[in-house]
């Protein structure tokens, strides 16, 4: 019985084998075990796999950069919307957000190009 508990144990910590899973289908992330559960290869393969795969990342884990930037290219996901719709609001600001201040960036005369004349007294 402890050998089978061993090797369930080791199953879940096992890196590659919960990439070769997770690829399959994110939503094996529910079995990953607490060595890797807040890998960020880990959680980034498992979400590229299948949206749902976010109902078994760690809370903490949803406020990552890494996340919120991977969740920014599924603003057009209906499901994403649909089930996870706080995160979908969070990722269409900070989308809408960059997207504006590229534009406006763009938009902007740089300093070197100003040509500063002197009132004429």
């Amino acid at each position: 019985k402890s050998l089978r508990i061993w090797f369930f144990k080791n199953i879940k910590n096992s890196f590659s084998i919960c990439q070769v899973a997770l690829q399959r289908d994110g939503r094996a992330l529910e079995y990953v075990g607490d060595e890797l559960i807040e890998n960020m290869e880990i959680l980034t393969t498992a979400i590229y796999s299948h949206i749902q795969a976010l109902y078994f990342v760690p809370e903490k884990m949803l406020k990552n950069e890494e996340i919120l930037n991977i969740l920014e290219e599924y603003t057009d996901d209906l499901e994403f919307q649909k089930l996870f719709p706080d995160l979908y609001n969070e990722a269409l600001y900070r989308k809408n957000a960059k997207e504006h201040e590229e534009n406006l960036s763009n938009k902007l005369v740089p300093k070197d190009n100003v040509i500063l004349k002197k009132p004429k007294i």
